[in-house]
């Protein structure tokens, strides 16, 4: 009978020995899993704000672009304005000149 108590014991700790090195496997899994998804779901990430990141620029440099424009137009609107006020005023300019040289 003790023989068989011993047997039982022995027995009792190979099974558990045996479920607790399963269960390390198993959880060594999980977490490979759980690193595996978690790299995944970090790329997938990355892809997106480096879209979004990229989607924001352009929106940017079209709005910088568009601003540069509507600043080189009215530039351009007063610097038309400024000559054709210049060449409005040339012959008055030209005659004053021509006035005092002759007047001395």
């Amino acid at each position: 009978m003790a023989r068989d108590a011993v047997n039982k014991i022995v027995d009792a700790e190979a099974d558990a020995a045996a479920a607790i090195s399963e269960a390390r496997e198993r959880a060594r899994r999980i977490v490979a899993d759980a690193e595996k998804e978690c790299r995944v779901s970090l790329s997938d990430a990355e892809k997106a704000a480096e879209q979004e990141a990229a989607s924001l620029i352009a929106k940017a440099e079209e709005s910088a672009r568009a601003n540069a424009e509507k600043i080189l137009s009215s530039f351009s609107n007063e610097h038309e304005k400024l000559s054709a006020l210049a060449a409005s005023r040339m012959d008055k300019a030209a005659a004053v000149i021509a006035e005092r040289v002759v007047n001395g």
